[in-house]
Parts: C-alpha cells; sequence; structure tokens
C-alpha cells in the first residue's frame, strides 16, 4: 500500500509512507501514459458528461453539505475533476484511493491546489473501505462501481454508510440507462454519441 499524505502546513512536500513499489518501470510508465492520454480525451471532449457530472456534484457540494467536509474519492485517477470541483469550499480533509500509483502521483501534484490536509491510499478500493479507518462526511464514486458484481456493490455499499454515518452523503455517478431503455438501445445510444465529428 503506498500512502501519500499531507499534513496541515501545505507548505511542507507531501508526505510518502507504506510499503507500495516504486516507480513504475519505463516499459509501463509509456503503457500508463498512453492510456491515461486516451482516457484524457474522453474526459476533455465530455465524452462521459463529466462537466455536468461534476457540476451537479459541485451543486450539491454547496447547497447540501454542511462545510467544512471530509471527502472521500473512490478510484481518484488524477483528481483533476474534482480538484475544479473542490475549489474554494472548506474542505476539511481530502481522501483518495486508486489502483494506479502513477494517477496517485499526479493526484498529489493536483490537489495542492485545495490547500487541505490530502490523504491518498494505492490500492484496490474495496479492499480499502473494507478497513476504512475514519468517518468521512462524503463519498464519491463515478464510473467506477459496474466493476464489481451486484453482491459485491451492495457490500460495498453498506460498508459506505457505515463510514458516512447517517448524516453523511454517497454519491455515485454510472453511465448508466434510463428507466425503460434496454441494452440494445443503450448501445445504439453510445454508438450516436460518440460518431466522429
Amino acid at each position: 500500500m503506498l500512502r501519500i499524505q499531507s499534513d496541515d502546513n501545505m507548505d511542507e512536500p507531501i508526505n510518502v509512507q507504506g510499503t507500495a513499489r516504486g516507480m513504475l518501470d519505463e516499459p509501463m510508465a509509456v503503457l500508463f501514459q498512453h492510456q491515461w492520454e486516451l482516457y484524457r480525451k474522453f474526459v476533455d471532449n465530455n465524452y462521459f458528461y463529466h462537466r455536468e457530472v461534476y457540476g451537479e456534484l459541485h451543486r450539491i457540494l454547496v447547497d447540501e453539505v454542511v462545510q467544512p467536509f471530509r471527502f472521500l474519492d473512490i478510484a481518484c485517477g488524477d483528481a483533476r475533476a474534482t480538484v475544479e470541483t473542490l475549489r474554494g469550499m472548506r474542505v476539511a480533509h481530502y481522501y483518495g484511493i486508486d489502483l494506479s500509483q502513477a494517477a496517485l502521483e499526479l493526484a498529489s501534484k493536483a490537489l495542492k491546489l485545495l490547500g487541505c490536509p490530502v490523504t491518498l491510499d494505492h490500492r484496490d478500493f474495496v479492499e480499502a473501505l473494507r478497513d476504512w479507518p475514519k468517518p468521512v462526511d462524503v463519498v464519491w464514486i463515478g464510473l467506477s462501481l459496474h466493476h464489481l458484481l451486484t453482491p459485491g456493490k451492495l457490500s460495498l455499499m453498506r460498508e459506505i454508510r457505515d463510514i458516512v454515518g447517517n448524516r453523511g452523503f454517497f454519491l455515485i455517478y454510472e453511465n448508466a440507462s434510463p428507466d425503460g431503455e434496454d441494452r440494445d438501445a443503450w448501445l445504439r445510444r453510445w454508438e450516436r454519441q460518440n460518431q466522429p465529428l
């Protein structure tokens, strides 16, 4: 596990703790960079509706969540969209979990803009949530819950319920079908919206 943590003094470098492997070897770094560039193209061109989704996340955080709040970002990646969403808010602590060490290294740089304590955890989010040590006020997971089978989703949601308690928020974004849309209609819609311009 790699744990990257900043303390309250944001002028100091982020502290790296844990037993994670070092930097990616060169072939893996090249592969990650290629895949990450492809993913960024999807995000930057709004193919997954990130602008709308993170706009709604921002609205909920401003209108419904008491600040300051502790924020847990599951499968946080490079955290760029989350950082833009949280800027200007009073975040008591940001926690991020991701399986990609390279993405967490990018996130650690982006998260400095928030000016709050940051803890990044390099491991599978199911494993991380099983023994999560601290309560948080908001848990956010975007485009990652679908990786689990139904029983795993239910188990994860129960664990998150324990983490946020009775007053916390569990916010999910998945590219799901509208009511009444079957798989074939979903595939047709996906193909239409992703035609070259």
